[in-house]
């Protein structure tokens, strides 16, 4: 038969007490003794709330993934070696309606060079070829003329730049990446850099709802 989550013993002492303690510890009640000599046991204090954090859980969850939809993207920019693009739409190829969010229609991105590191492939003694072992670009943000960051990324190192709403970046997570995604060797450009722009706003959103749904399980 299950337990209750509660029971009252009057009069059972400091002896009483702790053969409760021995008894219903193990069952996670929490032991507490009255001014008479009464001994209350109870657990459970914290499933409502447990409850509640689980079924909020979803909602969170669910605010996340549509503010994603509706205002993250997924683009592509190509600058060539020592060349200033645009953050525009069409620069960065984002499908379908979506467009670039209004804090960041300014932006500019410069790529100041493009960097590729070789390393020889040998057979014993002999070097047969040279295969790429990093390759980088040193990008730089500028919004009306002033620089807002600058720095040399790689593939697993990207730039993120968040807005300057701090507010903002921290409810939704609203930073833009700039991954190192490949290169294009071009006759007429040289090297071109080819990244991988995302923007998520909303991602911080739906960890908040996995951390109430674990609190809720928990």
């Amino acid at each position: 038969r299950k337990c209750p989550n509660n029971a009252v013993f009057d009069g059972v002492g400091e002896e009483g007490m702790e053969v409760t303690r021995k008894i219903l510890g193990g069952h996670h009640f929490h032991i507490h003794a009255g001014a008479t000599g009464s001994v209350l046991a109870e657990k459970g204090r914290w499933s409502g709330l447990a409850s509640i954090a689980f079924h909020l859980s979803f909602l969170l969850i669910a605010i996340g993934a549509i503010l994603t939809a509706m205002f993250g993207f997924e683009g592509t920019l190509q600058i060539p070696d020592g060349k200033t693009v645009s953050f525009s739409k069409e620069n960065l190829r984002i499908p379908g309606g979506k467009s670039v969010p209004s804090q960041y229609a300014d932006l500019r991105v410069t790529n100041h060079a493009f960097k590729m590191d070789s390393t020889p492939v040998k057979e014993g003694e002999r070097v047969t070829g040279y295969r790429t072992s990093l390759y980088s670009s040193d990008l730089e943000l500028t919004q009306n003329g002033e620089t807002l960051v600058r720095k040399t990324i790689t593939v697993n190192d990207p730039l993120r730049f968040a807005s300057s709403n701090w507010l903002l970046t921290l409810i939704t997570s609203s930073k833009i990446n700039f991954h190192q995604s490949s290169y294009i060797r071009d006759d007429v450009f040289g090297y071109i850099t080819v990244l991988q722009v995302t923007y998520k706003p909303g991602k911080s959103v739906i960890y908040a709802g996995f951390g109430f749904m674990m609190i809720g399980i928990c």
